[in-house]
């Protein structure tokens, strides 16, 4: 075990390295670490391959035509987006169903009578989407001018 950590005992006890004769082999080297996918990708491959099969198996009805638009811009923003790619997630789940609910194409969300509970939960959506944006875009200016003080400080 000692060889395998390059640590006797002795040092563990004391606290101090002993003098010891080098041996021949060579010395242990921690494995790489795992160069695989973050999930970042995973999510967005497994989005996109999602709402292409909603898209395939269900192309006679109109399911795909609320889901597949936002599950195909949250896939490809959960690959392109490296920073708040959540944030930005949820805007490309949002966008689409908005731009379909408010055309005069199929639903026109109304305030009042009925089917007014699902316009106030999507205008509650709306402005919980903003207000998370412009906490994130003030942290994100706040952090760089800190960076850009601190540089200039140095």
């Amino acid at each position: 075990m000692s060889e395998l950590f390059g640590v006797s005992l002795d040092e563990l006890v004391k606290g101090s390295p002993e003098p010891r004769e080098k041996t021949g082999g060579p010395a242990w080297q921690p494995a790489p670490a795992c160069q695989g996918s973050s999930a970042r990708t995973v999510t967005g491959i497994v989005l996109l391959a999602v709402g292409g099969l909603i898209a395939l198996l269900l192309w006679r009805t109109f399911l795909p035509l609320f889901l597949t638009p936002s599950l195909l811009a949250a896939g490809v923003v959960c690959l392109a987006v490296r920073r708040h790619t959540l944030l930005w997630c949820l805007w490309a789940l949002y966008l689409p169903v908005t731009l379909l609910l408010w055309s005069g194409a199929f639903i026109v969300l109304r305030f009042t009578g009925p089917g007014s509970f699902l316009a106030w939960i999507h205008l509650g959506l709306l402005l919980a989407l903003a207000a998370a944006t412009a906490v994130v875009l003030y942290r994100d200016g706040r952090r760089k001018r800190e960076n850009r003080s601190q540089r200039e400080a140095a």
